[in-house]
């Protein structure tokens, strides 16, 4: 079994892996005070650290974007596991040639989602990584992270028009009939939903124009779901990074 650990801005994803198939899942808020100790215990106590405890560890890897809680994830994932857990950064072998002008500013999580892409073997591929800020990505025939537009995301959008205006009331983030909305609630759950749906489409369109063929479009991140009924031809993959994380922790174990 493996452990993996997404750490993003607003959730900390864990998964226990067999192969690159998930298992168990667990989620939790990203709170930048916690320590190590707090982590663990909230873990230990959960479903999926039971299943641990029962099936073992034999490895772990950790993505993280939060760099305040790295150490204490690095800590965590050791103790669980026995051993020291593989962080993906630098000098980790991935297998993904960053086609980029600053490979050392891609994020770990874009990694780890272009892993998954390819390990889905379905290339050239346009991932849709729908998190804090929404991630479009562009990963050519042969497996290369050739790129990014970075967007905010729906829950963003939706806390920014919260704060911002004075008359509008609080998202509820449910899929309004039409995008036309016809009263106040429901137009801004089009704006948010349908105008998150458009731009994957869009950005679809725009990136196959540079690829010159089409892409296998990838749907994943938290807020996938909100919006995976208004994008049929994507194929949702809630997993894609952990898969990716498996992935990539099979590479570094290779001689």
């Amino acid at each position: 079994m493996l452990l993996a650990v997404d750490i993003g801005n607003s959730f900390v994803k864990i998964a226990l892996l067999n192969e690159e198939k998930v298992v168990a899942r667990l989620s939790l808020e990203t709170e930048r005070g916690k320590s190590a100790d707090e982590y663990l215990a909230r873990i230990a106590y959960s479903p999926l650290g039971r299943l641990i405890k029962e099936e073992g560890v034999e490895g772990a890897i950790l993505s993280s974007v939060v760099s305040s809680l790295t150490p204490n994830f690095l800590s965590v994932l050791e103790r669980l596991s026995g051993r020291k857990p593989l962080l993906l950064g630098a000098n980790a072998r991935t297998g993904i040639a960053l086609k980029v002008d600053h490979p050392l500013e891609v994020g770990s999580d874009l990694v780890a989602a272009a892993s998954g892409a390819v390990s889905l073997a379905k290339l050239p591929s346009f991932i849709a990584d729908l998190g804090t800020a929404s991630k479009f990505i562009y990963v050519d025939k042969d497996g290369a992270f050739r790129g990014v537009a970075i967007a905010p995301g729906i829950r963003g959008g939706a806390l920014l028009l919260r704060e911002k205006t004075s008359s509008l009331p609080e998202a509820s983030l449910s899929l309004p009939p039409s995008p036309l909305g016809k009263n106040t609630f429901d137009s801004l759950n089009a704006g948010l939903l349908y105008g998150t749906a458009y731009e994957c489409l869009g950005f679809l369109g725009g990136f196959e124009k540079i690829a010159g063929e089409p892409l296998t479009p990838y749907l994943t991140g938290g807020n996938a779901r909100f919006v995976k009924s208004l994008l049929p031809s994507f194929v949702y993959e809630p997993d894609l990074l952990m898969k990716g994380l498996s992935r990539i922790y099979a590479r570094n174990q290779e001689d």
